[in-house]
């Protein structure tokens, strides 16, 4: 039941406050600030939309490895999910689902220790379609997955946000893309009951383990090489870009290609843990447009079939993920987009500094300012974006962004500190241009670690996964592909040098 005769909004049972919570999660960041301020009378647990909006992949590949563990998944396995099922399960059924229910609670009890900018635990993140879950990759596919999920919503051990499809219409023609995947969190009744079993959040490691990673194998016929149209927009959104036929008989295609097939074959090789690695895809953009000769995007993505690595956090990346059974670092270049676009323009930028730190401002609030100017090639913010006010709020409780710092002040601020940044305005410089120019020094850089050095390495947007004990190396490879490539662009010097960073679990 829900109050609302006074001017207040008050729940007075579950039902209705899951209700409530569900629409305020689905709302955008700015609606749902305001309604958070609001006051509601409810103890009801719930994935807030900072939770969801926080939500870490999971990889549904983990198991329980201690006596402990086990218990609490067999306790978990017989009395609530086998208990709600009608008919009689297949011993094989039976496995798989235990293998189901080991590998959620491994993923949400590792996340449930992770605290996120909230002060919450994160949740997890996963699609619920056949594709999604796949028994082959998994061990268990869809409909075990939800028997399982949906046992524990009802005893009440899960929070499930269910996920929303985008829906687009190109031609006539009505299809779903994007979108948002489902959220799931342990509630705190699942947490004690752990507890009586001897399994606690914060000795993750000695009863779970994530598990081996089963290699994917992708048909010949799915694209390496892939050309996007310009992205449209259907009011305030827009909308995924259809993809353009290719043209295989252009030598810059089959260069590309070549390029993409070297690299796979390479990495084919290794042996990858903590994520189903299929192979790489370089994906370019605005391909429908004037002037367009393979210079715009051209990132790197990983094939479907196995895990989007690089959608992951750095810290999600670095902790699961081992090459030849070593631990994983990542060297990436410091505020890559804006060293670029300085070394591009040859104007001076001075790396001894951090370039998003200027004195008055919050650093993040820099950084904000400069993403979405690079991201827009515009220099010309009207107002800030809801997720640097979401941020913003969860920092500061009860304190107003556009108040504190009036974007037009922060972007004077900025400005005087990089100037270079106006040049943007002339579309100069575009963020898909940016992206190229990126893409090539990367690609540069792992064919220098893979041909000088063996060294296997994983693209990120801005840098390199590598093992851990080659971080020198890659940094090395990094800086001297940048110089390369900059001095043969611009044919002549190039005045910046990039800062590499080594991160680290």
């Amino acid at each position: 039941m829900i109050d609302i005769s006074s001017g207040d909004v008050r729940i007075f049972d579950d039902e209705a406050g899951c209700v409530v919570r569900e629409i305020i999660n689905r709302m955008p960041s700015d609606v749902c600030e305001a309604i958070s301020s609001l006051d509601v009378d409810s103890d009801i647990e719930t994935i807030t939309w900072q939770e969801r909006d926080a939500a870490l992949p999971m990889g549904l590949l983990g198991a329980p490895i201690s006596p402990e563990a086990q218990a609490l998944v067999d306790d978990l396995l017989y009395r609530v999910v086998l208990a709600r099922t009608r008919r009689r399960e297949r011993p094989t059924s039976i496995e798989a689902l235990r293998r189901a229910l080991g590998a959620i609670m491994s993923d949400l009890f590792d996340f449930q220790r992770r605290i996120g900018k909230s002060g919450e635990p994160r949740c997890g993140s996963h699609g619920t379609s056949s594709n999604d879950v796949q028994s082959i990759k998994l061990g268990f596919g869809r409909n075990l997955f939800l028997k399982v999920t949906d046992a524990l919503v009802a005893e009440g051990y899960l929070l499930v946000l269910k996920g929303s499809p985008r829906w687009h219409t190109w031609d006539g023609v009505i299809s779903n893309h994007g979108g948002r995947v489902t959220r799931f969190k342990l509630t705190r009744s699942v947490i004690e009951l752990a507890n009586d079993f001897g399994v606690q959040v914060d000795a993750w490691q000695t009863h779970w383990t994530r598990g081996k990673s089963k290699r994917v194998i992708v048909a010949p016929e799915v694209p390496r090489l892939v050309l996007k149209a310009k992205r449209l927009r259907q009011g305030h959104r827009k909308c995924d870009a259809r993809e353009l036929p290719i043209d295989h008989a252009s030598p810059v295609v089959q260069r590309l290609l070549a390029d993409i097939a070297e690299i796979n074959v390479f990495l084919a090789e290794q042996k990858f843990g903590g994520l189903s690695f299929p192979g790489l895809k370089r994906i370019f953009n605005d391909g429908d447009q004037d002037g367009f000769s393979w210079q715009w995007g051209g990132r790197y993505f990983s094939l479907p079939g196995g895990d989007r690595y690089e959608a992951w956090s750095g810290e999600e990346r670095r902790e699961r993920i081992t090459i030849n059974g070593e631990r994983v670092g990542e060297a990436d270049i410091r505020s890559s987009h804006l060293t670029f676009l300085h070394a591009l323009l040859q104007e001076p930028f001075d790396t001894s500094f951090d370039p998003y730190s200027i004195e008055g401002i919050p650093r993040d609030l820099v950084k904000s300012w400069c993403t979405h100017a690079l991201g827009k090639s515009s220099v010309k913010a009207r107002q800030w974006s809801g997720t640097a006010k979401a941020d913003y709020q969860a920092q500061y409780p009860g304190r107003v962004l556009k108040e504190d710092y009036p974007i037009s002040m922060v972007g004077e601020a900025i400005l005087r500190r990089h100037p270079a940044l106006r040049r943007l305005e002339g579309n100069e410089i575009s963020t898909l241009d940016l992206q190229y120019h990126e893409s090539e020094v990367l690609k540069m850089a792992m064919a220098d670690l893979r041909k000088s050095h063996g060294i296997p390495a994983l693209p990120i947007h801005d840098g390199l996964i590598v093992p851990l004990s080659r971080l020198e190396e890659a940094e090395k490879a990094l800086k001297g592909a940048f110089r390369m490539y900059i001095e043969g662009y611009r044919e002549c010097l190039s005045i910046v040098t990039p800062v590499v960073t080594h991160k680290i679990s």
